[in-house]
């Protein structure tokens, strides 16, 4: 049904599975339509934690997610809205601002010891580059410097070996932490 929504990569190339996409988009759309009369609901959370099966000649995984991340959007923009209606978004900004502040001790770590270190034979991100985000992101909690959250989702770290680079999944959980808190805050 909304086969047409995106482009498939090459045959021989992995995409998102066209069927699991689209039958995610059914509920979501659901979900958003019946937002107001007590339906099914969906959080940002379960948005950003949807995985999709991979097949040959799926859809452009890029896509996809960019679609997603306006999904994601769009139910926390709801989300405050309901807040608001209730008179409860001084409760909510109170919970975002708590979460926030978890984030802080991580990022008043001295540089190089943010995060653990990745084990000797693995992939990591460069220790400087993360550091060096890290860095913004104390800013933009402590002083309201700019930052989207499409650019913490969109980060891209240069990659190392081993020991000399931070775990990736460590710092790829934090970040997805720092989105929660972030798309809730827009």
């Amino acid at each position: 049904m909304l086969d047409n929504v995106f482009q498939r990569v090459p045959r021989l190339q992995q995409g998102y599975h066209p069927e699991d996409v689209d039958a995610f988009l059914e509920r979501a759309r659901g979900a958003f339509d019946s937002r107001h009369k007590g339906g099914e609901t969906m959080s940002p959370e379960q948005i950003r934690a949807t995985v999709f099966r991979v097949k040959r000649g799926g859809y452009r995984t890029a896509q996809v997610d960019a679609v997603l991340d306006r999904i994601e959007d769009a139910f926390a923009a709801h989300e405050r809205e309901q807040a608001l209606n209730r008179g409860t978004e001084k409760d909510l900004m109170q919970s975002i601002s708590e979460k926030a502040k978890r984030a802080l001790p991580r990022l008043e770590r001295p540089a190089g010891e943010r995060f653990k270190r990745a084990a000797v034979f693995h992939i990591a991100y460069e220790v400087s580059a993360v550091d060096e985000f890290c860095d913004r992101l104390y800013s933009y909690f402590t002083s309201g410097a700019p930052m989207s959250v499409d650019e913490v989702r969109r980060v891209a770290f240069p990659r190392v070996h081993g020991r000399k680079g931070y775990d990736e999944a460590t710092v790829d959980v934090f970040l997805e932490f720092v989105v929660e808190v972030m798309v809730r805050v827009r």
